[in-house]
């Protein structure tokens, strides 16, 4: 695989660590792995990584957007490019954002439990306050939901889902 310009976020740099080797453990390879830094004012970066890689001599089967606004953006880039999601391309998301079940094409997200990392980070920060732990920082990791919508499943009834190897 080819990995572009990768963001200096750890958190980024996770989610794409993680889609790789899922992508690996189902028997799939991924072939291109894009990512940006922090530009809050390029939401139309998905739509323009979407156009590259479709006009690609073997277009890919499926994108993956590492948050909500970009996946929305590579949907449009994909409409225009005269094609459908998920018959043409299938997309999936890290971000279950508020909208992601409304869309025309509803996205399929991985949903991070962000109200219990926040509960836990301030349990842990009045322990630390009140002297009932001391060392270096605890690094806790809370487990993502998969999030299953038409953007990879479509509307097929009786779909099978494709197990690991």
């Amino acid at each position: 695989g080819i990995v572009a310009s990768v963001s200096p976020l750890s958190c980024i740099q996770e989610r794409i660590v993680s889609f790789r080797e899922k992508v690996e453990e189902y028997g799939a390879e991924a072939v291109y792995v894009r990512a940006v830094g922090p530009k809050e004012d390029d939401r139309d970066f998905g739509r323009r990584a979407a156009h590259s890689l479709l006009d690609l001599p073997h277009r890919p089967t499926a994108l993956f957007s590492t948050d909500a606004p970009g996946a929305v953006s590579i949907l449009r880039g994909i409409r225009e490019r005269g094609l459908c999601c998920p018959g043409d391309v299938a997309v999936a998301t890290f971000d279950d954002d508020v909208y992601a079940p409304y869309l025309e094409t509803p996205l399929t997200s991985v949903s991070w439990p962000a109200f219990e990392i926040g509960r836990e980070a301030a349990r842990l920060l009045l322990k630390r306050v009140r002297s009932e732990v001391s060392g270096p920082p605890q690094r806790i990791l809370l487990p993502p939901t998969l999030i299953h919508r038409e953007s990879t499943l479509g509307t097929r009834r009786g779909a099978e889902p494709v197990q690991p190897r």
